[in-house]
């Protein structure tokens, strides 16, 4: 979707809705096949979870279907749960949400980062639900141009924490508790059910396997470890 201008008044009658509302893009599909008409019915069940919300629909393909759903108001917090958490109708059914935006602009990018949730959810190697927001995987989907560079980019980064073994998994679940816990000793044992001592021994080990400096690459390390729990480690 490009972004050359737009004549509202006949972009509205076109599409069926006000722009100046609020968006959320939505994009199904089914790996298994699934036409459009079957798939509509799964885009008219998230509508009925957002009161007062027109449904629009667009065949992208012959398994893919675009929708937005539109309203004056932006969903609620409860809205919003009730949303993603829809079990589609339609066994099998994949389903990605982007964020309620409003006017024009947001349009078009809640139909986009929806795009993304859709490839992110798509090329992941973790079990994922039916219904895939993009905030939940924006880090994935922002940082993906291709699996392949994914892969470069957390072995160069992470080197032998990056091996599909169940030693170096349990060191990047632990790294990764670790970071997030704010470097957190006591609450990264917590998190990994094992005693203080054997995190600070299992940092130690962690900080001898990784290329880089934990103190110098923080953010770095950081993204290579969501993107090995979303995408896979390069050999897995």
């Amino acid at each position: 979707m490009d972004r050359r201008p737009v004549d509202t008044g006949h972009a509205e009658q076109d599409l069926g809705l006000t722009l100046a509302h609020h968006h959320i893009g939505v994009v199904l599909w089914r790996p298994s096949g699934a036409t459009g008409a079957r798939l509509s019915r799964v885009a008219a069940q998230l509508a009925d979870r957002l009161p007062g919300a027109t449904l629009l629909t667009v065949a992208a393909d012959a398994e893919h279907l675009w929708a937005w759903l539109s309203r004056v108001h932006r969903p609620s917090d409860r809205e919003w749960q009730a949303l993603t958490s829809v079990r589609p109708v339609l066994q099998g059914t994949r389903v990605a949400v982007g964020p309620a935006a409003s006017g024009t602009d947001g349009f078009r990018r809640t139909h986009l980062q929806a795009l993304d949730a859709a490839h992110a959810a798509e090329n992941s190697s973790a079990p994922s639900d039916d219904v895939t927001a993009w905030h939940t995987v924006s880090l994935a989907a922002v940082a993906c141009p291709d699996s392949e560079r994914v892969g470069w980019f957390v072995q160069e980064t992470l080197g032998p924490l990056a091996h599909d073994d169940p030693a170096a998994a349990e060191h990047r679940a632990t790294l990764l508790s670790y970071l997030q816990s704010g470097q957190s000793l006591v609450r990264t044992a917590e998190e990994q059910h094992v005693h203080r001592n054997t995190i600070v021994y299992r940092m130690h080990r962690i900080e001898e396997l990784l290329p880089v400096a934990l103190a110098d690459h923080r953010l770095q390390i950081h993204v290579a470890l969501h993107l090995a729990a979303h995408y896979g480690t390069p050999s897995s």
